[in-house]
């Protein structure tokens, strides 16, 4: 039962962020609020990280110091999450997190170190960054780790650059909703559930 309701949560979401109009830079919906909130909230948060916003703003209750400070702390090693990903050397999970894939640029051990180092150090970041979203917003039904995470492997997904990996989700809703998305057009016949794409 537990499965069935998360797959029509995972549904939802993707509806509202994969197949929604766009207003200014986010993928609003007027159907479901706390999910807009949270993807909202996503659009700002990764606006800053990736250095086309210089601050963080919003409600003060949206914002603690602690998402503040981990913002900051991911916005650092963005520049290296970037060239590990245009180097194709680094995939977006469908978790919301990265991971070290096979690629020319870190074959010596040296390389491999300092690219493991950045991506632990950027998926604790994540971890903390979700977790403290979901501590954040409590009140709000069906915010939940999960359900935080997929809002934000969307929100990258549909800013995708040309180069750019992610894994989809295994087969069902979530992927579905994906696939008849905008991301999921661009990819094409390469969108399959489970496999690991590139965008072109």
């Amino acid at each position: 039962m537990k499965k069935a309701s998360a797959w029509g949560l995972l549904l939802a979401l993707t509806s509202l962020l994969g197949c929604v109009t766009q207003e200014e830079q986010g993928i609003i919906s007027n159907t479901a609020p706390n999910f807009r909130y949270i993807e909202e909230q996503a659009v700002m948060v990764l606006d800053f990280v990736e250095g086309s916003r210089d601050a963080l703003s919003g409600q003060p209750e949206a914002l603690s110091p602690q998402l503040m400070e981990i913002a900051g702390r991911m916005r650092l090693h963005h520049p290296e999450i970037a060239a590990l990903k245009q180097q194709g050397c680094l995939g977006e999970t469908s978790r919301g997190l990265v991971e070290l894939r096979d690629c020319d640029a870190i074959e010596d051990s040296e390389a491999q170190n300092a690219a493991q180092k950045v991506v632990a150090e950027e998926n604790k970041d994540r971890k903390a960054l979700y977790n403290e979203i979901v501590r954040l917003n409590r009140d709000l039904p069906d915010i939940t780790v999960a359900t935080v995470q997929y809002v934000y492997f969307l929100t990258r997904l549909n800013r995708g650059h040309p180069g750019e990996s992610f894994e989809m989700p295994e087969p069902g809703p979530a992927f579905d909703g994906i696939k008849g998305s905008a991301a999921g057009k661009r990819l094409g016949d390469q969108c399959i559930p489970s496999a690991w794409v590139t965008f072109p």
